[in-house]
């Protein structure tokens, strides 16, 4: 059986987009500010799926040899991993698209994670590239931190080429990372559309865009649902699981549910800005709400194992108290 193609790459590229969707793809120059402090910038054309595949099979065969910072490559060989055709016209399209990727700046403003803590960073992605035309191979340098960062996940590159959407690539893309750790994802669907991003900017269009798209995905490995909660005017949460039950029940759910979910995230999102994002994710996301334990005026929380919720009452519990106020906390293990 033909060995799948696994590249590895670093949290922070997959959290933040590096492409775009192709409404984006006839734009020269583009400034993109995530309102996480996240900046991508592009002094030629925007990156689109067609790019992003180019340059994820090129990081690819840099990974094979040790993560090389200098790569050669047949244009064909890059056109054919694609699944592109292989016409002069296409030729020209692989070297636009290298010509995008030396174009393309990145920058973190205090959100870029390197394993321990959150830092300002700011890299480019290819330090240059060009055509030899003795060897008729491409040669792609790769930028030193790009290549240095790429850790924490990887990617199906055969599955990725099979997406044929850019919605659905950038969604699995997007999701493949917030899984990576965790069994349950929420975000307000806001939110969500500028993280993909996409131009609708309405809780009902977001859905709308949403649901066929999370349907493709779940043809891949990665299977996700996704439960939508209207918390209050145009505020809608998302809410991804990997859990089917949870989504099939959604018409079930009891309204004093969906109030105890929506009550557990107002708190959530209030210890996030106090804590810090790294300290959030690896201990306050994994604790999971236990709607039979929990009423008006209690939210029961599970954590995963006894030492994770040893960590949460010696080191944040005053700040989930505080943040919840009027409404009591328990904190049990789980099942």
């Amino acid at each position: 059986m033909k060995e799948k193609i696994k590249v590895k790459q670093d949290i922070n590229y997959t959290h933040c987009p590096t492409w775009f969707q192709d409404i984006y793809e006839s734009q020269k120059g583009l400034v993109w500010t995530d309102i996480d402090g996240y900046k991508f910038r592009a002094g030629y054309k925007v990156p689109t799926r067609k790019d992003w595949l180019i340059l994820l099979y090129i990081m690819h065969l840099s990974q094979e040899e040790g993560w090389v910072q200098k790569v050669k490559v047949s244009r064909y060989k890059v056109l054919k991993k694609c699944k592109l055709s292989t016409s002069s016209k296409d030729y020209k399209r692989l070297e636009e698209a290298l010509e995008k990727w030396i174009n393309v700046v990145l920058s973190y403003n205090g959100i870029f994670y390197d394993g321990n803590n959150y830092k300002r960073v700011q890299f480019n992605i290819i330090n240059d590239w060009g055509f030899n035309k003795k060897t008729k191979l491409l040669e792609v340098d790769f930028n030193e931190k790009w290549l240095l960062k790429a850790q924490n996940s990887k990617y199906d590159f055969d599955e990725m080429v099979e997406f044929k959407s850019p919605l659905v690539t950038r969604l699995n893309e997007l999701l493949n990372i917030q899984f990576y750790e965790r069994d349950e994802w929420s975000i307000d669907a806001v939110k969500f559309a500028k993280k993909i991003p996409i131009k609708q900017k309405y809780p009902s269009e977001i859905i709308k865009k949403l649901n066929p798209a999370l349907k493709k995905v779940r043809e891949g490995s990665l299977k996700v649902y996704v439960h939508p909660i209207k918390q209050k005017k145009r505020k809608t949460l998302l809410v991804f699981t990997k859990d089917r039950k949870y989504e099939e029940s959604a018409s079930g759910q009891t309204n004093k549910d969906k109030k105890f979910l929506a009550k557990w995230e107002v708190i959530r999102n209030e210890v996030k800005e106090e804590i810090g994002t790294g300290a959030f994710d690896r201990y306050i996301y994994p604790l999971t709400l236990d709607y039979t334990r929990s009423n008006k005026n209690k939210l029961t929380l599970l954590a995963p194992n006894p030492n994770f919720k040893k960590n949460i009452m010696s080191h944040f519990w005053f700040e989930i108290q505080d943040a919840a106020g009027d409404v009591e906390i328990a904190l049990e293990v789980m099942p």
